[in-house]
């Protein structure tokens, strides 16, 4: 089954082991290139029916809101409203293929992506899909964390995203124990030793 179409010649297929050797198969006779994804259940697909009531369940009991962003769903490219809030609109990203084509296409007006995530996987097929659009990425698997997120907050407000950092939560203020001083003078005083002795020293100058 289809299940992620990412770019106008990039899909995503998922399902049985014999049902994807048979389309490896049908895509080398036909010349065309082919890599397995490693993934730990073929999301997308019919087998994941068995799961999808119980799965249901928890999603209606998480506390959901309003979106406070406007977002485009990869379900179908279309602005994301009230239905978000719906169990079944989540059930269907679990089950139903992911169009980020056509998301991507209802965003072309826009000039810059951000990739959020653990490893950009989505700026390439983004770039390929909207050329004029700039992709950045956040994450990195051979980056540390703090420093990734850094770079990716440079790179947008280099290219003219405006970029508004979280506030700071303010720090409580602690009072600092007073300093009993003892005010010992430690000032080197003069003694009664016997003055050290002088050296005369003259400087030489040279004679006519």
């Amino acid at each position: 089954e289809l299940a992620a179409r990412n770019h106008a010649d990039q899909s995503v297929y998922s399902g049985t082991d014999a049902g994807i050797a048979s389309l490896e198969a049908t895509c080398a006779d036909r010349g065309l290139e082919t890599r397995r994804l490693a993934v730990s259940h073929p999301f997308h697909s019919a087998a994941m029916d068995p799961m999808l009531e119980a799965f249901r369940q928890v999603v209606a009991s998480v506390p959901r809101r309003q979106p406070v962003l406007p977002w485009f769903s990869a379900l179908d490219g279309e602005l994301v409203a009230e239905r978000a809030l719906g169990t079944d609109f989540w059930v269907d990203q679990l089950r139903r293929p992911v169009r980020f084509v056509d998301a991507l296409n209802a965003l072309s007006e826009h000039a810059i992506f951000c990739e959020l995530g653990p490893q950009p996987v989505l700026c390439a097929a983004g770039a390929r899909t909207l050329p004029q659009g700039r992709f950045v990425p956040t994450l990195d698997r051979d980056r540390q964390d703090p420093a990734a997120v850094h770079q990716t907050a440079a790179s947008l407000w280099a290219q003219g995203a405006r970029v508004q950092p979280a506030p700071r939560p303010r720090q409580p203020r602690y009072g600092l124990p007073a300093m009993p001083f003892a005010r010992e003078r430690h000032w080197i005083e003069p003694d009664d030793s016997p003055p050290l002795p002088t050296l005369e020293v003259r400087a030489w100058e040279p004679r006519p």
